[in-house]
């Protein structure tokens, strides 16, 4: 079982932990002072934590009237449990309490499975991002809409 919450200053070694075990330098992980900067900065970083270890964490950026996820990512060793589900839907919920409008967010074309749970939850694609990733991927936007 696992719980989310917020993540603070006292998490940044499991947060930095976590984001080197699932991105190579060439896909740019986000670096121990970046981390601390969006802490600081109060932007929304969500943790998913089993027996005290961060297994997974969402980083989203506030805007006035809008949200961008920049990141969702889990251990290898718990996705496909739903925990990305889970922090997705908390995401949304926080964002909606906060009377934001709109989350958008980027995804490569060839994660289908991220593309398939965005869908799921409302996302909408709005257009194909060409060599949008640094290996030349494609990338696609995405946007949901939280206006009644």
């Amino acid at each position: 079982m696992f719980v989310i919450k917020k993540i603070t200053q006292e998490h940044i070694s499991q947060l930095c932990a976590l984001e080197e075990s699932l991105f190579d330098s060439d896909n740019y992980p986000i670096s121990k002072r970046a981390f601390r900067y969006h802490i600081k900065k109060n932007n929304l970083i969500l943790g998913a934590f089993e027996k005290g270890s961060l297994i997974g964490y969402s980083l989203v950026f506030n805007y006035k009237k809008s949200a961008r996820i920049y990141s969702i990512a889990i251990d290898k060793n718990h996705q496909r449990k739903g925990i990305g589900q889970k922090i997705l839907q908390e995401i949304i919920y926080i964002v909606r309490e906060n009377k934001i409008n709109n989350i958008f967010l980027e995804v490569r074309i060839d994660n289908v499975n991220a593309i398939n749970a965005y869908k799921k939850n409302g996302f909408k694609e709005l257009k194909r991002l060409q060599n949008y990733y640094l290996d030349g991927a494609d990338g696609i936007k995405m946007e949901l809409c939280l206006e009644d």
